[in-house]
């Protein structure tokens, strides 16, 4: 029996950017003496992305990925490690992420973690903020599709450069549709993707688009891929889950954590 034709997405122009609203967000030793120890498999990395809301400036990311920070350095002397971004030299952000509740009528506390960040860190890299906007009815109801943005911690490699090495980490998109509300997308695939896992992806942000607008839809702390395996399995399929991260959302997290009062955190170059 033939497959059926995969659907087609339609996507915003400034869609194609979405990889410059996040970057690799690195747990690493303090000192780091060699650039590669970066590359080294126990060395987690997750996603940070970059959001204004009512002009003020923020990182998120996975609670789980700051979880896995303080269980470093729980297991090897506090200040140990750091968590660090990954492009064009690397900068410590001070352990400053503070997690918002179960929003009400829930008993899920999301998997997010807020710092406020300086206006000019992202630039610092080629990166941006993502503006979050109240609604304008321009959001697919339901949402039948989200594209994910993230790096794969997988995706690691040395680069030589004849001076020395340099690490090159790519951001890698994800599409799935939507399974009738915000937090889950699943699609086939027509093909085996080149990257193998998700790992690593855990913070990035997840868009919907339309042809003509786009808006954020959440935060990805989950995602896995299945090969085809057998007659119930016939194509690929990619998976993942996000935490809610709207305008409304958003806005009830910085109330509950007062964040408009709370200082940026301090941003130390570790080597550029």
């Amino acid at each position: 029996m033939p497959k059926p034709p995969l659907p087609e997405f339609w996507a915003a122009d400034e869609l194609k950017e979405g990889c410059r609203f996040c970057a690799a967000l690195g747990i690493v030793p303090t000192h780091i003496q060699e650039l590669p120890q970066l590359l080294n498999a126990g060395i987690e990395n997750g996603t940070l992305t970059f959001l204004e809301h009512d002009g003020f400036h923020y990182g998120v990311t996975c609670w789980h990925v700051i979880e896995a920070l303080h269980n470093r350095n729980i297991k090897y002397a506090d200040g140990r490690y750091i968590c660090v971004t990954l492009k064009d030299g690397i900068y410590g952000i001070e352990d400053a992420f503070r997690r918002p509740s179960a929003p009400f009528g829930s008993n899920k506390q999301p998997d997010i973690a807020v710092v406020r960040l300086p206006e000019d860190f992202p630039a610092k890299f080629e990166k941006r903020y993502y503006s979050l906007q109240p609604e304008t009815g321009h959001r697919p109801i339901p949402l039948q599709y989200a594209m994910a943005f993230g790096f794969p911690t997988e995706e690691k490699e040395n680069m030589y450069e004849g001076a020395g090495y340099r690490v090159a980490m790519p951001c890698a998109q994800a599409v799935a549709e939507g399974m009738g509300g915000d937090t889950q997308f699943l699609s086939a695939l027509e093909s085996e993707p080149r990257i193998g896992h998700l790992s690593g992806m855990s913070g990035g942000p997840v868009f919907w688009s339309t042809a003509d607008h786009l808006g954020l839809v959440g935060i990805i702390y989950e995602g896995s891929r299945t090969e085809a395996a057998n007659d119930f399995i016939e194509t690929p399929r990619i998976h993942f889950f996000v935490d809610r991260c709207d305008y409304s959302e958003f806005s009830r997290w910085v109330a509950e954590l007062d964040l408009k009062n709370t200082p940026p955190a301090t941003i130390t170059p570790v080597r550029v």
